[in-house]
């Protein structure tokens, strides 16, 4: 029995763990997920803004939309795309706060085949698109993809060559443990171990008087054997 209340109880705190990693969203630094005291805490380093357990930053300098691949690549991210609306109202107002005029590159194309857009990170679904009015057009073969505030802050469909900002994004440094008392952050591991036995109190200590387990090596060293005695 005690072999399997263990085992249910890591297998509960296994599942719990994965619903946190795969949910790609904790709305602070701090986010409670599934256990009432599971406790994820993200980071990110200097001039990254957290979203989710994501970092993202705007590169320094405008660049063609492979050149910006590759800044981003430098920086240790890749260009970011949008998989959602909150995600990319996040990104719109991550742009505004550089420039009030922004034209910034994110990680979708239709290279491959015309009129069929495809976003890093969206293989196999359908990508998340919230093209402006009229958008895309394709006006002689614009391949690549830019969120302007020209275009209400939208996606528009632009010649690959031209030089905008772009957005990068990396993974956040993500701690995962329980909260404990004192509100300080404890690893994971150290709840993952079987729970102690109830303190019990002493037994009496008589002098030449043994409990059954304690007296049965004494009587083996004294030649004897314990007796059975019925009344």
């Amino acid at each position: 029995m005690a072999f399997w209340s263990e085992f249910i109880v890591i297998v509960a705190i296994i599942s719990s763990i994965k619903t946190v990693l795969g949910s790609g969203f904790c709305p602070s630094r701090l986010s409670v997920k599934c256990l009432s005291r599971l406790i994820v805490e993200c980071s990110c380093p200097p001039e990254w803004q957290l979203w989710g357990n994501e970092c993202y930053r705007i590169t320094p300098l405008p660049h063609t939309r492979d050149d910006a691949k590759t800044a981003c690549q430098d920086m240790g991210s890749k260009m970011a795309a949008p998989r959602s609306l909150e995600e990319m109202n996040f990104m719109v107002e991550l742009a505004q706060k550089v420039d009030s005029a922004y034209s910034a590159w994110i990680a979708c194309n239709d290279k491959e085949i015309e009129g069929t857009w495809e976003c890093d990170g969206q293989e196999g679904r359908k990508p998340f698109l919230l093209w402006d009015d009229g958008q895309p057009n394709d006006l002689f073969n614009q391949d690549c993809v830019a969120i302007k505030s020209t275009k209400n802050g939208k996606m528009d469909d632009e010649y690959c060559y031209r030089s905008h900002l772009a957005f990068c994004v990396r993974r956040a440094a993500c701690t995962h443990g329980l909260l404990n008392q004192t509100s300080s952050l404890m690893p994971l591991y150290r709840h993952t171990r079987p729970q102690s036995q109830p303190n019990l109190p002493p037994r009496p200590q008589h002098p030449g008087v043994h409990h059954r387990e304690r007296g049965r090596p004494w009587l083996n060293r004294q030649g004897a054997q314990m007796s059975l005695f019925q009344q």
